[in-house]
């Protein structure tokens, strides 16, 4: 879907399976390291807009879930031994569905 500049979007994850590691790398100095991974998911998604400026949650517009799989790139870091919640570095996503937002400010979905 091409982006309005008059809306604001985002996108939640509602199921996400792992099918795959494709590489890592461990980056370790003293007491501190970190791993970066290259990882194929399978996940679920629901993307949402709104005009921008709208403060209301319940203005939020939806288009259904939409099955996406890619290449998720991760960083994960460990102190001490105490590993840290993974953060997102960079994302490859494809998806086999078309959104099309229409003058009226519905979607049609197509794939």
């Amino acid at each position: 879907m091409e982006q309005d500049p008059k809306l604001r979007y985002i996108t939640e994850i509602d199921d996400a399976e792992l099918t795959e590691v494709l590489s890592q790398r461990r980056y370790v100095a003293a007491d501190r390291s970190v791993l970066a991974l290259n990882t194929r998911w399978k996940m679920s998604v629901t993307s949402f807009w709104q005009p921008r400026g709208a403060d209301n949650p319940s203005s939020w517009a939806g288009a259904g879930s939409n099955e996406m799989e890619g290449e998720l790139q991760l960083l994960v870091e460990e102190d001490s031994g105490e590993l840290r919640a993974a953060e997102l570095i960079g994302a490859e996503l494809k998806s086999s569905a078309n959104l099309s937002m229409m003058g009226d400010g519905s979607v049609i979905s197509f794939g």
